[in-house]
């Protein structure tokens, strides 16, 4: 799903219960194409356009982009109080 289904299900009407786990760009497909021996190709949100694990993560405000799409949108923390 894209952000701007966000916004087409706003304008038809549609109720969604998205959750989000932010794991820093697309761990999944990241992982499959390491496993074969290729370096991820950039699947990963960290600045300087790396795989390296030393860069800092993008921060991306997942709830801010929802709620300017026209959601209503809700931080949760983890039980250990961690946002």
């Amino acid at each position: 799903m894209m952000a701007q289904e966000i916004a087409t299900a706003i304008q038809e009407g549609q109720k969604l219960n998205i959750i989000l786990l932010d794991n820093h760009g697309f761990s999944s497909i990241g992982g499959l194409t390491r496993a074969v021996g290729n370096r991820g190709m950039g699947t990963q949100y960290r600045y300087g356009g790396t795989a390296s694990s030393t860069e800092d993560p993008v921060c991306v405000d997942f709830v801010a982009n929802a709620q300017s799409l026209g959601a209503c949108a809700v931080r949760a923390k983890d039980p250990r109080g961690i946002a």
